[in-house]
């Protein structure tokens, strides 16, 4: 049912009509110069897919009718990926990488040692920039379900949170991922990943994952940067799990 190339966003639904917004507009018409009458894909992000018709462009917007919607249910077992925070731009480039895979949800972590904390005072604005990110990222890979972002969290309230999910978390001194089967672990439907910030985590912190008898899970032979780490931890988990 979804186009072979192009899946497009709105979060406008009224009866068996849609709208999209100013970007997705810009985009059908400059980008791909689709006009009245032709059909698209789009997506709210959420695993509703609908086949429309374009019926009417309004200036920065343009108007489409709904012919045909299906749902596609979410990938389990859901992966949330704790990231402690990098550099704004190395956690935006994480972030790009990650929504293609289909990574369910995404929790920025401050640990000890994270470094300038530009996400303090402005994550309200940075936000909607890494919600565009995600969104532009999962539409690009077909995919109908966003990467949902979580507000910054502090290393230990995150991890107190965690319920009886299996736990694991990058560290070049774990084990590989094939031998993790063997181990006692949570609930299937459930896994959380945690990778720590450029400095790495502090003894304290690598002491509370072992309380939590979270599992280290060695990525690579060398120390990888946090967000490919990232995405390496993703990468493996989901070929393991899903």
């Amino acid at each position: 049912m979804e186009s072979d190339h192009h899946l497009f966003y709105s979060d406008s639904f009224a009866g068996g009509m849609l709208a999209l917004g100013k970007d997705e507009t810009h985009h059908a018409r400059a980008a791909l110069r689709l006009d009245v009458g032709e059909r698209i894909s789009v997506t709210d992000g959420k695993g509703r897919v609908f086949l429309c018709e374009l019926s009417a462009f309004r200036g920065k917007t343009a108007e489409a009718t709904i012919l045909e919607k299906k749902h596609r249910p979410e990938p389990t077992p859901g992966i949330t990926i704790m990231i402690g925070l990098p550099e704004k731009k190395a956690f935006e480039s994480a972030l790009k990488a990650l929504a293609p895979l289909g990574i369910t949800s995404v929790l920025p972590l401050v640990c000890r040692y994270c470094q300038k904390q530009w996400w303090e005072q402005r994550w309200g604005q940075y936000r909607d920039r890494f919600h565009k990110t995600i969104a532009a990222a999962a539409k690009q890979a077909l995919n109908p379900h966003f990467t949902r972002l979580q507000a910054p969290g502090t290393f230990e309230e995150a991890l107190a949170e965690t319920g009886e999910e299996r736990i694991f978390y990058a560290h070049r001194n774990g084990r590989k991922l094939s031998e993790c089967r063997k181990l006692p672990h949570g609930e299937e439907d459930r896994i959380a990943c945690i990778v720590g910030p450029p400095g790495g985590f502090s003894p304290d912190e690598i002491e509370a994952l072992d309380q939590k008898e979270a599992v280290p899970l060695r990525l690579a032979p060398c120390r990888l940067r946090t967000e490919l780490a990232a995405v390496v931890a993703s990468g493996c988990i989901i070929q393991e799990f899903r």
